[in-house]
């Protein structure tokens, strides 16, 4: 069955070839063009371009210097840490941050965590918000759908 539809559709390419308004000839094909199996040469080009696609790195990053001095000044601010912010995360800044989460009722672990930096003023704006509750409506304010709250 396969043999029988391979053989038709080779036909009808065969029949469209010669009987179309336009001209085939085989000097357009390129001389770069490979007809070997994809085999070695194949896999070679796609492992190629795999290296050469960036990988993101993942989990959380470490902080960069200016981070850090802005951790140190909040660490500072709430006199767990003396001195000026460095943008080093060294063992007194370590040790700070240790006392900071211990304090807090948090995890001592002495890196930057989310929760210890939200505390510290550092985190998102919208960390721990949830989503906003829809507006109440009063019984005499009217609904902007209308009628029985549908679309019309």
């Amino acid at each position: 069955m396969l043999l029988r539809l391979t053989r038709l559709c080779a036909s009808v390419i065969v029949l469209l070839v010669l009987f179309s308004p336009f001209e085939f000839s085989l000097a357009a094909v390129p001389e770069t063009l490979s007809f070997e199996p994809a085999g070695k040469a194949g896999s070679a080009a796609v492992s190629q371009r795999r290296r050469r696609r960036r990988r993101r790195p993942r989990g959380q990053q470490k902080p960069t210097p200016e981070r850090i001095k802005e951790i140190q000044s909040a660490l500072i601010r709430v006199k767990y840490l003396k001195g000026k912010p460095t943008g080093v995360w060294d063992a007194e800044t370590r040790q700070a941050m240790k006392r900071f989460q211990k304090d807090n009722g948090f995890r001592a672990t002495g890196k930057p965590e989310a929760i210890s930096l939200f505390k510290l003023g550092l985190g998102s704006k919208t960390a721990g918000v949830g989503a906003p509750f829809p507006r109440q409506e009063s019984a005499g304010e009217a609904s902007p759908q209308g009628a029985g709250g549908r679309n019309r």
